[in-house]
């Protein structure tokens, strides 16, 4: 009989382990499907970027003593886009936004553009946070 009420409780406690690991096998694919839907939510919420560039301008002369030029004076110079909505925001679109107001400042500089000397972008959740942090850093 203990025999018996022996191999009984081992067949319940086998059986009880199965559904245990069903169940942590049902939860893990749960929560892998849970994180995906985050990762799609949060990629395409938009986002509100606003690219910089840090560039040198000045006034080129060209001598008699000196056929190639040179700058005589360079200033520091920020050059900066609108506040743009995007959406799906990677660093694909990050270095075309960057290209884009890189051109936009070797148009409006022509000649007198020395060097780019960095280019960011900031990326912000809120419009208001965009805004907020433009403003300081212009004021």
């Amino acid at each position: 009989m203990k025999k018996i009420m022996l191999v009984f409780l081992i067949i319940i406690s086998f059986t009880a382990c199965k559904n245990d690991t069903k169940e942590i096998d049902d939860l893990k694919e749960e929560n892998t499907r849970l994180q995906n839907e985050l990762v799609m939510q949060s990629a395409n919420k938009a986002k509100y970027v606003w690219t910089v560039i840090y560039c040198k301008t000045g006034t080129f002369s060209v001598g008699s003593d000196d056929p190639k030029g040179h700058f005589t004076t360079l200033d520091k110079t920020l050059f900066w886009s609108d506040i743009e909505e995007v959406s799906n925001f990677t660093d694909d679109l990050k270095y075309k936004l960057q290209d884009d107001l890189e051109n936009k400042c070797r148009r409006r500089y022509n000649n007198t553009l020395h060097s780019i000397q960095n280019r960011e972008t900031y990326v912000f959740d809120t419009y208001e946070e965009a805004s907020k942090f433009k403003y300081e850093t212009l004021n």
